[in-house]
């Protein structure tokens, strides 16, 4: 069995980062239309860019956010008036340490992200 030589990208990391930040995408809706998801890298000291999921949100920059491990590799974001995090003007906000390792997510880690203006039933 042979296995395929992993070749490492020949442009620099800061530029595919770039590029990513760079284009444009809309957020995937799902076929109910009280639900949003988006996927995005998680970037330097926790930062996380998916603009489109803010947008969706409608969480513009100052609103202050609340983030919690609920289960693990699982955070809960939600808008809040004391909360630990704020958008910046640059559309991201960062998870604070404590809270990507109670999760165990790392700089470069995929995010899923997902909202629903529905109330949650048990």
């Amino acid at each position: 069995m042979l296995i395929a030589p992993i070749v490492p990208p020949s442009t620099s990391l800061d530029e595919l980062i770039e590029c990513l930040r760079c284009t444009a995408r809309t957020t995937a809706t799902a076929t109910v239309k009280d639900i949003a998801y988006g996927m995005c890298t998680v970037g330097a000291a926790g930062r996380v860019h998916d603009r489109a999921l803010l947008d969706a949100l409608d969480w513009h920059p100052t609103t202050r956010l609340g983030i919690r491990c609920v289960y693990d590799g699982v955070l809960l974001v939600a808008r809040t008036e004391h909360g630990i995090a704020e958008v910046s003007t640059n559309r991201y906000f960062r998870v604070p340490f404590r809270q990507r390792r109670r999760a165990q997510l790392h700089i470069g880690d995929r995010s899923y992200s997902s909202r629903t203006s529905r109330p949650a039933t048990s």
